[in-house]
C-alpha cells in the first residue's frame, strides 16, 4: 500500500515538472494515461478494407479482379496485404516515435489497431505470426525491433506463436532515405529463410510496422516461399503513398 502511494506521488511530481505530452501536436494532456490529446485521437482514421487492392492495398481497385492494374500484371506472391492507417497525422507520428524516441511500450496499441484491422479484412488464421527483422546494426542502435515487438502483442491477441523464420543479409542497410525507386530495387537476396524451418502448407502473418514500396513484404514473401507454405498474408500499421 505505501509503495503504491510513494508511486502515485512520484508520478503527480513528473507531472508537474514534466507535464504530459500528445506524442502527435505536443500539446499538454488533461489526462496522463493517454498519448494523444482528444483532437488528435479524433484524427486516427482506420482504413476500410473494402474497395482496396487485395495484394498492396491500393485505392485504385478493380472490383472485377478486386486488384489495382499494377498488381494486375505482376506474379502473385502473397495472398493478402492491408494496413491499418495512412503514414500521416497521428498514426504517422505513433511508429516515428516507437522507432526514433525509445517508446516500445506502443507497440501493446498498434498492435491492438492491426488486431481489429485482422478481424475486418476475414483472412484465415495464420499457423505463425513472422515479424519482419531488422539488421543487427539498427537493432543494437535502437535497443529492439519495433516489428517483432508488435508481432509479439498481435501474437497474443491472435493467439499465435511469433516464429523468427526469416534473416536479413543486407546488415546496416538502411531504407530510411532511399528514394522509391531505389526501395523497389531492393534485392531479392536482402532475406533469407532460416534452415530447418517447417512451414509447408502453413499459412504465414508477416508483420512490419509501415508498407512504403511493397519491396521489403515481398522480397520477405518470396524468401518464405522457399518453405513450400500455403498462404501469405501480410499486415503493416501504416501505409505510406
Amino acid at each position: 500500500m505505501l509503495l503504491e502511494t510513494v508511486k502515485s506521488i512520484k508520478t503527480s511530481v513528473l507531472d508537474l515538472i514534466y507535464p504530459p505530452q500528445c506524442i502527435h501536436c505536443n500539446e499538454g494532456l488533461t489526462n496522463a494515461q493517454s498519448l494523444l490529446c482528444d483532437v488528435c485521437a479524433t484524427m486516427l482514421h482506420p482504413l476500410e478494407p473494402t474497395h482496396r487492392c487485395k495484394y498492396c492495398f491500393s485505392e485504385q481497385c478493380c472490383e472485377r479482379t478486386g486488384c489495382c492494374t499494377n498488381c494486375t500484371s505482376k506474379a502473385k506472391v502473397l495472398s493478402g496485404c492491408a494496413s491499418v492507417f495512412d503514414y500521416i497525422g497521428p498514426a504517422s507520428s505513433i511508429i516515428k516515435k516507437m522507432k526514433y524516441s525509445d517508446m516500445p511500450f506502443l507497440g501493446k496499441g498498434v498492435a491492438a489497431y492491426m488486431f481489429a484491422q485482422f478481424v475486418k479484412l476475414e483472412w484465415p488464421l495464420p499457423d505463425i505470426i513472422v515479424p519482419i527483422p531488422l539488421s543487427l546494426s539498427h537493432k543494437v542502435q535502437r535497443g529492439y525491433n519495433q516489428s517483432a515487438l508488435i508481432a509479439s502483442e498481435l501474437g497474443n491477441y491472435l493467439n499465435r506463436d511469433v516464429v523468427n523464420i526469416l534473416k536479413r543479409r543486407n546488415d546496416g542497410y538502411s531504407q530510411a532515405g532511399l528514394k522509391r525507386y531505389q526501395r523497389e530495387r531492393l534485392s531479392q537476396a536482402a532475406f533469407q529463410l532460416k534452415e530447418n524451418i517447417e512451414i509447408i502448407d502453413k499459412t504465414v502473418l508477416l508483420v512490419d510496422d509501415v508498407y512504403t514500396t511493397g519491396s521489403t513484404l515481398n522480397r520477405s514473401s518470396e524468401a518464405i516461399c522457399g518453405g513450400y507454405p500455403k498462404h501469405i498474408y501480410a499486415l503493416t500499421f501504416c501505409r505510406a503513398y
